[in-house]
């Protein structure tokens, strides 16, 4: 039996990050900019962060966002009428935004990453490098912190009259501070098989189970 798990595990299984959900109530997506040489902020209240990391496989770390452009509160009303045009989100077509990163690697040990990443806003798919940091806390919780500069322009967002930069400055920056928790279900395949190798090296013989209880537990 142990022969044989030492060679599931040394056959090369695909790289399975864990799943991790965010607690929205204590993350936040931000935004900044700068309107006639004042700046403003706002957020966005309603998106949907899927989450897949494991610090010991950057590879396999995969990061999808689905943004409600509706949600917007720049903390002015007028402000998020306007943006809800077609010059800005233009929401009654583009309901919503995506951004998608993978293909991670390590870039500033022990906490951060650089990815691969792609921001679709307003029918424009841009690709952009993602950094972030990520802190695992003693209650099991973990905090996934990016800033990212966009230039609005990229994607329409705040075209004809209000392209001039003296109006809106082109650079916003977007501020992502997501509270995670791993998944309930989550399984790490090799994790289990490790544990079980385990077992089996320090249980004796008496104690190890029929063969029909291991193959369940496999």
């Amino acid at each position: 039996r142990l022969a044989t798990l030492n060679l599931l595990l040394l056959s090369g299984l695909p790289a399975v990050a864990a799943e991790w959900r965010a607690d929205l109530a204590q993350s936040k997506l931000a935004f900044r900019g700068q309107a006639s040489g004042e700046a403003f902020d706002g957020v966005f209240h309603r998106y949907t962060p899927k989450i897949a990391f494991d610090a010991a496989q950057p590879a396999a770390i995969a990061i999808d966002v689905e943004i409600d452009l509706a949600s917007v509160d720049s903390r002015n009303a007028e402000r998020d009428e306007t943006l809800a045009t077609d010059e800005f989100f233009a929401l009654a077509g583009n309901p919503t935004a995506r951004f998608s990163a993978s293909g991670c690697t390590l870039a500033q040990p022990p906490q951060g990453y650089a990815c691969a990443g792609r921001l679709t806003l307003k029918g424009h798919a841009k690709d952009l490098e993602f950094r972030f940091t990520w802190v695992e806390g003693p209650d099991g919780s973990a905090t996934l912190a990016a800033t990212v500069p966009l230039n609005r322009l990229d994607y329409e967002v705040g075209s004809g009259d209000w392209a001039d930069a003296e109006t809106i400055a082109h650079e916003v920056t977007v501020d992502v501070h997501l509270v995670l928790k791993r998944a309930m279900h989550a399984i790490d395949p090799v994790q289990r098989l490790r544990l079980l190798r385990n077992q089996l090296t320090t249980l004796s013989a008496e104690t190890r189970g029929s063969e029909v209880e291991f193959h369940r537990e496999m």
